[in-house]
């Protein structure tokens, strides 16, 4: 038995015999009488102490007519039959006292060995598994969780051994007429606390099962939702003009609306103060601060609701926007982002958006199964025969990468200048997200074959000196 247990032990037989000797004891016995008031005077015994050291001898008095009385009031209890009776009550109680007392102290050893599996279980567990995270972040380690844990079953150990002791002492003290007043006070504070928890419980339940009845229809509600969704998504439920990527911020609208409207309509029947002057006074002065602060989050806000359901770009498409042009990476509620051809991530709020043209080079390949169509013009000279033009310009679009070969590429002329006609190659491309990279190539192919084929490119104009005698009409 360790030295704690062996410790608390010991109190708690002296607390027990405490309560035993008070309620035994009466003071009002005249054997307790201060010696200053006894009228006893020749009870006194003279005694000569001699020292160690043989100093001087000095006379000591000594009262003993309390003890005296005490003891003959310990006899004449005994003899009396009255009193007998009384006494053999109070053996019965210190009996009783006693069992008590071991159960007490059988049952707070079972709690601690109790405590004690308990936590070396807790310490068995792979606490590495437990952790809160959002994403990346760690916001609590599984080394906190477990001292969380390890704090938190002791403190349940403290509260039984207390509650366990509350017990123990008020079935003591109930032992002891001297000290049923107190026991009697001690249980009155548990039940006028139960009473009053039992009471307001009791009270409240009307509402708590309205409260919870509006919590189980938002929920189904909730449910049902998803799932109509969900099946959308996947297509096995088709609902005209509803389109696939509607799903989520469609879900997510709805899930924040029902949310709402459920607060707004279980609010009179939560508990607290929620009628008080301070709930107010905050409830107001956190509107005053939305009010305040929230005008341009509202207004892109409700910019990226009109985005979403106009459906002017969805994640992964290649537009140009306020002279931005790149990859859209992200489209929240609040702002859009957009990767450039050189990796620059541009932010650019909702609001900016929308009052915005955006030109969406992925959206006609997304929704019309079409091609992108790159083009490409330059200008030659009237001396070059057009169908020999054409074929050269044909054939450096089909060997350009990302070009694809159905549908073919064309040639449009679209201007006779005054000194060279314009070209126009067009070719199809089902890659829009590297058309800077392809647009690159084609203007070298072009080049190599233009050179190949001898046809020199005089982009945008060049000067002749001629005789008026050549014409400059092709031969062929």
């Amino acid at each position: 038995m360790s030295r704690r247990v062996r410790l608390f032990i010991s109190t708690v037989i002296a607390v027990f015999l405490l309560i035993a000797a008070t309620s035994f004891v009466d003071f009002s016995n005249t054997a307790f009488t201060p010696m200053g008031q006894t009228s006893v005077a020749n009870a006194t015994i003279t005694t000569q102490l001699q020292s160690i050291e043989s100093h001087r001898g000095e006379l000591i008095a000594f009262n003993l007519e309390p003890l005296q009385n005490f003891i003959n009031n310990i006899n004449n209890n005994i003899n009396n039959p009255e009193t007998g009776d009384e006494l053999r009550r109070f053996a019965s109680k210190i009996i009783y006292g006693l069992i008590w007392t071991l159960i007490f102290i059988i049952a707070w050893k079972l709690l601690e060995i109790l405590h004690q599996k308990t936590f070396a279980k807790l310490s068995l567990i792979n606490w590495e598994n437990y952790h809160l995270k959002i994403q990346h972040v760690e916001l609590i380690s599984s080394t906190r969780i477990l001292g969380v844990a390890s704090l938190g079953l002791k403190a349940i150990h403290i509260i039984l051994n207390l509650c366990l002791f509350y017990v123990y002492i008020t079935l003591i003290l109930n032992l002891f007429p001297q000290t049923q007043k107190i026991a009697e006070r001690l249980v009155s504070y548990v039940i006028n606390i139960a009473q009053g928890i039992l009471t307001s419980f009791l009270a409240y339940l009307p509402k708590l099962i309205t409260l919870l009845v509006i919590i189980a229809i938002a929920f189904y509600i909730s449910r049902l939702i998803k799932k109509v969704l969900t099946e959308i998504e996947k297509g096995s439920l088709s609902v005209s003009g509803f389109y696939p990527e509607w799903v989520q911020p469609t879900y997510k609208l709805s899930l924040l609306l029902l949310v709402v409207f459920t607060i707004a309509v279980a609010y009179p029947f939560l508990p607290g103060g929620f009628e008080s002057p301070a709930f107010r006074g905050i409830a107001i002065f956190g509107a005053v601060l939305g009010a305040l602060g929230a005008r341009e989050s509202v207004s892109d806000i409700i910019s990226g609701i009109v985005l979403i359901y106009s459906r002017s770009f969805l994640e992964g498409d290649r537009i140009i926007v306020d002279n931005v042009k790149g990859t859209v990476l992200e489209k929240t509620l609040l702002v859009t982002r957009i990767r450039t051809p050189k990796n620059v991530i541009v932010t650019i709020p909702n609001s900016s958006l929308r009052s915005s043209h955006i030109i969406n080079y992925s959206a006609a390949q997304r929704e019309t199964q079409t091609h992108l169509v790159l083009h490409a013009s330059i200008t030659l000279g009237y001396d070059l025969p057009w169908r020999k033009v054409h074929q050269v310009l044909k054939t450096a679009a089909d060997m350009t990468p990302n070009v694809v070969k159905e549908p073919a590429p064309f040639v449009l002329q679209t201007n006779m200048n005054d000194y060279h006609i314009t070209y126009e190659l067009n070719a199809y491309t089902d890659k829009p997200a590297v058309m800077e990279r392809t647009y690159s190539s084609l203007y070298q192919n072009i080049q190599d074959h233009c050179r190949a084929a001898k046809i020199e490119i005089l982009s945008p104009s060049y000067l002749a000196v001629r005789d008026g005698s050549e014409i400059t009409i092709p031969s062929a």
